[in-house]
């Protein structure tokens, strides 16, 4: 079996709605990191997860952090700088709707990946839903 992917949340509140997913996929997945600039939501995470590296520093996580992917979770307008940073660090991103708030931001996300060469994903679930199954099939 490959290798776990361990995993860094940027952006704690909204990525704690996916702490079951990540349970379901512990096979796959270990929770490396959680960062977010709020240290009430930093607790939380601590309580549930001890053990887990927690930063309220974006750049410091980066640093410090054995993961080698990130969750990008945070308000939209953080979106596309935070993966071009992880992507940079060799990281793989997957990130949260919207991937970018312009154009010139989501060239740069492309440009990323063909440099760097590390997957990125935008997390975009409604492609999924069964109506659009169904008009896909």
């Amino acid at each position: 079996m490959a290798e776990k992917v361990r995993l860094a949340v940027v952006g704690g509140m909204r990525g704690g709605a996916f702490d079951g997913a990540i349970a379901a996929l512990s096979d796959r997945v270990v929770l490396e990191a959680v960062c977010d600039i709020d240290e009430k939501v930093i607790a939380q995470w601590k309580e549930r997860h001890p053990g887990i590296g927690l930063y309220t520093d974006y750049d410091k996580m980066l640093a410090e952090s054995d993961c080698t992917a990130v969750f990008v979770a945070t308000p939209y307008p953080l979106h596309a700088g935070q993966a071009v940073k992880a992507m940079l660090s060799g990281r793989h991103v997957i990130s949260e709707v919207v991937a970018a708030d312009s154009i010139e931001d989501c060239w740069k996300l492309v440009e990323t990946v063909e440099r760097t060469g590390v997957v990125y994903m935008l997390a975009e679930n409604c492609c999924y839903m069964r109506p659009n199954m169904m008009v896909l099939n």
